[in-house]
């Protein structure tokens, strides 16, 4: 019924329908099988429309959580047989220019303002994209990363930023900073 529900959906738009997943890591055996049934659904013309429907998944794990014999990696494997193509894109850290660049564009600076904070965020990151977001977030809000009015920009507070003691998980920092919440958010 939901794979009727999409050919319904692929049928009346033009533009391509696109699902993403994150942590598909710990999809289960029944999910894989609707997600390898949309996947094949016919991609034929619709009748009014002269275009070829067009379905889009992107689907995240990490890659140190499955292995061959997991359920999705199966069924995606077995898809090019059906002339489904699928692409496999693996991200990894960024290199230190590329930190000062997202810094560099996050503060609206210049790269060379930005390259000793960009140091250290790397250095206490390891590049990890969402891991210099999220401790960007908690500079800001310990205050250690903030507008000045004076200077009309942002600055920061590279010593006590340094000495500042997170753990290595971005998952772990994550959670941590949960229990800096208010009593009435976290419930």
């Amino acid at each position: 019924l939901f794979c009727q529900f999409v050919e319904i959906i692929l049928d009346c738009q033009e533009e391509p329908l696109t699902l993403f997943l994150d942590d598909c890591q710990w999809i289960d055996s029944s999910s894989v099988a609707l997600l390898n049934q949309m996947l094949m659904i016919p991609n034929k013309s619709a009748t009014h429309k002269k275009q070829k429907r067009q379905f889009f998944f992107f689907g995240c794990c990490r890659d140190d959580e499955v292995d061959e014999e997991h359920p999705l990696i199966l069924m995606l494997s077995s898809l090019g047989s059906f002339g489904t193509k699928t692409t496999n894109i693996m991200l990894t850290s960024m290199s230190k220019e590329a930190v000062n660049e997202m810094v560099s564009s996050t503060l609206s600076l210049l790269p060379r303002l930005t390259r000793p904070l960009a140091d250290i965020l790397y250095h206490k990151t390891n590049g990890s994209p969402l891991f210099v977001k999220q401790l960007m977030i908690e500079l800001h809000r310990r205050r250690l990363l903030y507008p000045s009015l004076t200077l009309r920009r942002w600055v920061w507070e590279s010593d006590n930023i340094r000495d500042m003691e997170i753990t290595d998980s971005v998952a772990t920092f994550i959670m941590n900073s949960f229990h800096s919440l208010p009593p009435d958010v976290l419930s």
